[in-house]
C-alpha cells in the first residue's frame, strides 16, 4: 500500500510540473505544450584520470573521452574528445594541448579547441601507466610497462622528440620532479622507487618499499619542500629524504582505506584519496612534524585523481562514481561537505538529441537511434524505436549525426570517416548505405532533404554537399580571417545553415560570418567573443547567439549589425548552455543547459536586465523558465510540431543505476 500511495504521488507531482510548464508558458503570452522524453538512455562514466592548470581541468572518463573543463565562474565543459581509442591511464597539459597516456603504448597530443589530433608518438615501451609535466614546461615524463621512463621534448621547431631517461625492471606507475626540473622520482609495480638525475638520465638513488604478504604498488608521488611523499597499496604514506631518498615516516591516516591512490600539494598541506572513496589532508606543523586529519568520504570508489582547481586554494577530486568534488582548506578543516559536479550534457558531447518532424535523432558514442515520438492527442502513447545503427568502424567513437528534415537521409561521422545512408520506412526505417568516402566532420546539419553543411573535423573549412559527396560549396578559413596573423590559432568553431540556403559560420576568434541566401557578400560581425552557441532564425536575417552568461540576437545589415540581450542565464545554473532553437508558434527562442530551460521572447523591443538584488528569483521580462524535475539532466531540447515542445532528459537516479554493481546506491546522496 505504500509503495503505492508514493507510486501515485510521484505521478502526481510530475503531472503538476507538466500543467505548471504549460501555464508558465502560457502567462507569457504564447501557447505551447511540454512534451517529455525519457528514452534518450543517458549514461556517465568514471573517471580515471585528471590533471589541471590555471583555470582549466581536463578529465579523462573511462569510456575513453576526454572533457577540458573551464573553472572560471561557472564551472561548465569547454571542450570535448571523443573516446573509442586505447583506455586512458594519465593526462597532462602541455603547451595548450592535452597529452593523454593510452594503455596501447602511445602519447596523443590534442588541440582540445578543434578536437583533433596533433602528433601521437608510441614509446616503444609499452603501456604507459603514468605521465608528467615538468614544472619549466619543456618536457612531459612517461612511466612505461617495460619499466623505462621517456621524455617527450619539443624544440624550438614544434618537432617532437622522444629519447629514454632509465630502465627500470617493472611498469612504472607514478611519476613526480623536482621543483627546478633536474630530477625525476619514479614509482613502480614493485615497491621501487628512482631518483633520476634529467640531464644525464643517471640514477643517483633508490629505494625498495617491501612487505612480506604483499606485493606493494607506488600509486603516487608528491615533491614537499625538502620530503617527498609516496603513497601505495598498502594505504600508507611514506615520508622520504628527497637527498639521499631515506625513508623517514609511515603515515597512515583513519578513514583512508585501501590504497592510497592520488596526492596533490596545496601550499603547506597534502591532500590524499584512496580506494574507499576517502579525502584526507596532512599538514606540515611549524616544528617540522606531521598533523594527520581524518578522512572524509567524498566518493563512493576509488578516488582516481586530486588536482588543483582554479587559482585559488582549492582542489578537485574524482573517481569512480563519476562525479568531481571540490573544497578548500578551509572547508576540510571545518568539516563542510565539498561541492559537488555531477557529469552533465554540454555542447558536443554525446549523447546528441536532434528533433525532427515528430522523430528523434539520438547520437550515442557507438550508434545512432531515431525514435518517433508519443502522440500528444494519444493519452498514454508511447516511443517507437524505428531504427539502431551501428555504422561500423569511422575511427573511434561517434562525433558528429544529422537527420534529414523529411526522415529520408541520415549522415553519421567519426574522428577519421563519415557515411551517408538513405532511410525508408517499412514499419521500422531501413537503413541502406549511400556513401561512405569523405574524412570524418565534427558537425553536421541537413540544409534541405539532399545537402549537408558541415565543418571539417580540423576546423579549417565549411562544406556544403550532397548525400554522394560531391561538394557544392566551400568556405576556408582563409577566407574568413581578416588578420592573417591570427590564421594559426583560428578556426571554424560553429556553423548553422538554413533551408534557403543562408549560412552562419562562427570562427574562434569571435567573429560571425553570415551568408545570405540572396547575396555572394558575406555580413561581418566581429563581436561574438566567448559564444557557445549560434542558431539561425528559419526566415529573418537575424541569429541567436549564446555565452556562457546570455543569450541575444544578432540583426544581420549590410550596413550595420545590431545587437540586443534577449535572455540571461539563470544565477543558480551549475552547467552551460548546451542547446537553442526557434519555436515559430510562440515567437520565442527555446535554449537549455543541463539543469534549466527557458523560452525568451523574440519580439521583445528593449533589452532583458537582471531582476534586482530584492527580486532575486524574479523571472526577467519576456521570460519564461521551463519548469525541470529535481536531479533531472536535460540532454536535448526542441520543437518536434507546431506549439509542441520536446524536451528529452535523464533523472539522475537513473544515472545512479547504471553505475558498477560495486558502488552503494543507497549512499550515493548527491
Amino acid at each position: 500500500m505504500a509503495k503505492d500511495k508514493d507510486t501515485k504521488t510521484r505521478k502526481r507531482k510530475r503531472s503538476k510540473t507538466r500543467e505548471f510548464a504549460v501555464s508558465a508558458v502560457a502567462r507569457s503570452g504564447t501557447s505551447i505544450q511540454i512534451q517529455r522524453c525519457r528514452f534518450v538512455k543517458w549514461e556517465v562514466s568514471g573517471v580515471v584520470a585528471a590533471t589541471s592548470s590555471g583555470s582549466m581541468v581536463v578529465v579523462a572518463r573511462r569510456n575513453g573521452r576526454v572533457e577540458v573543463i573551464s573553472v572560471k565562474g561557472r564551472n561548465c565543459v569547454v571542450g570535448s574528445l571523443p573516446g573509442g581509442g586505447a583506455a586512458i591511464s594519465s593526462l597532462a597539459l602541455f603547451r595548450d594541448l592535452v597529452a593523454v597516456g593510452g594503455l596501447d603504448g602511445f602519447v596523443r597530443f590534442y588541440d582540445y579547441r578543434r578536437r583533433v589530433g596533433v602528433k601521437s608518438l608510441d614509446s616503444q615501451g609499452g603501456a604507459i601507466w603514468s605521465l608528467a609535466l615538468s614544472p619549466d614546461k619543456h618536457a612531459i615524463a612517461a612511466g612505461c610497462e617495460d619499466g623505462s621512463t621517456k621524455l617527450v621534448e619539443v624544440d624550438e621547431l614544434g618537432n617532437f622528440n622522444l629519447r629514454r631517461l632509465s630502465k627500470g625492471g617493472t611498469r612504472v606507475t607514478a611519476l613526480e620532479w623536482s621543483e627546478d626540473s633536474r630530477f625525476l622520482i619514479s614509482g613502480d609495480s614493485e615497491g621501487g622507487i628512482r631518483k633520476v638525475e634529467v640531464a644525464s638520465g643517471k640514477i643517483l638513488e633508490t629505494a625498495q618499499l617491501s612487505s612480506r604478504n604483499e606485493d606493494i604498488c607506488v600509486w603516487c608521488i608528491s615533491y614537499f619542500k625538502d620530503s617527498i611523499l609516496t603513497g601505495d597499496s598498502r594505504g600508507i604514506i611514506t615520508v622520504w629524504n628527497s637527498e639521499m631518498l631515506l625513508a623517514e615516516k609511515e603515515l597512515a591516516m583513519e578513514g583512508l582505506a585501501g590504497d592510497v591512490t592520488s596526492m596533490c600539494v596545496l601550499g603547506n598541506a597534502i591532500f590524499a584519496g584512496a580506494a574507499n572513496g576517502g579525502v584526507g589532508l596532512l599538514e606540515r606543523s611549524v616544528e617540522g612534524g606531521w598533523v594527520i586529519h581524518r578522512a572524509r568520504r567524498a566518493h563512493l570508489g576509488d578516488v582516481r585523481a586530486i588536482v588543483r582547481y582554479g587559482s585559488k586554494d582549492k582542489v578537485m577530486s574524482a573517481g569512480e562514481d563519476s562525479v568531481i568534488a571540490v573544497q578548500s582548506l578551509k572547508s576540510f578543516l571545518s568539516e563542510k561537505s565539498p561541492v559537488v559536479f555531477r557529469p552533465s550534457a554540454a555542447p558536443e558531447e554525446v549523447p546528441f538529441v536532434q528533433f525532427v518532424k515528430g522523430a528523434a535523432l539520438a547520437l550515442y558514442d557507438d550508434r545512432v537511434e531515431v525514435w518517433q515520438l508519443p502522440s500528444a492527442s494519444i493519452p498514454d502513447s508511447k516511443p517507437t524505436m524505428l531504427l539502431r545503427l551501428k555504422p561500423g568502424d569511422l575511427g573511434g567513437s561517434l562525433v558528429a549525426a544529422s537527420i534529414a528534415p523529411d526522415l529520408g537521409y541520415l549522415v553519421v561521422s567519426g574522428p577519421v570517416r563519415m557515411a551517408a545512408f538513405q532511410l525508408k520506412l517499412n514499419g521500422t526505417f531501413e537503413a541502406r548505405s549511400v556513401y561512405s568516402g569523405l574524412p570524418g566532420i565534427r558537425t553536421a546539419s541537413f540544409v534541405n532533404s539532399g545537402t549537408v553543411g558541415a565543418i571539417s573535423m580540423n576546423g579549417d573549412s565549411v562544406l556544403i554537399m550532397d548525400v554522394n559527396g560531391h561538394v557544392q560549396k566551400r568556405w576556408i578559413i582563409e577566407d574568413l580571417v581578416e588578420e592573417k596573423g591570427k590564421l594559426p590559432n583560428t578556426y571554424i568553431q560553429k556553423l548553422d545553415v538554413r533551408v534557403d540556403g543562408a549560412v552562419l559560420i562562427l570562427t574562434s576568434d569571435g567573429s560571425l560570418h553570415f551568408m545570405p541566401s540572396t547575396s555572394s557578400e558575406p555580413i561581418v560581425y566581429r563581436k561574438a567573443s566567448r559564444t557557445v552557441l549560434i542558431s539561425l532564425h528559419p526566415t529573418e536575417d537575424s541569429a541567436a547567439v549564446v555565452t556562457r552568461k546570455t543569450m541575444s540576437i544578432i540583426t544581420f545589415n549590410e550596413g550595420e549589425c545590431k545587437k540586443r540581450t534577449i535572455a540571461r542565464i539563470p544565477e543558480t545554473a551549475k552547467s552551460s548552455a548546451a542547446g537553442v532553437s526557434f519555436i515559430e508558434s510562440c515567437d520565442s527562442w527555446a535554449l537549455h543547459g543541463a539543469d534549466f530551460a527557458l523560452l525568451a521572447r523574440a519580439s521583445r523591443t528593449h533589452e532583458a536586465t537582471l531582476p534586482s538584488k530584492k527580486a532575486r528569483g524574479a523571472e526577467e521580462s519576456g521570460v519564461t523558465s521551463i519548469p525541470i524535475e529535481k536531479s533531472t539532466n536535460i540532454i536535448g531540447m526542441g520543437k518536434v510540431h507546431s506549439g509542441v515542445l520536446a524536451v528529452a532528459d535523464w533523472p539522475w537516479e537513473r544515472v545512479v543505476q547504471s553505475l558498477p554493481p560495486t558502488l552503494p546506491r543507497k549512499l550515493f546522496a548527491i
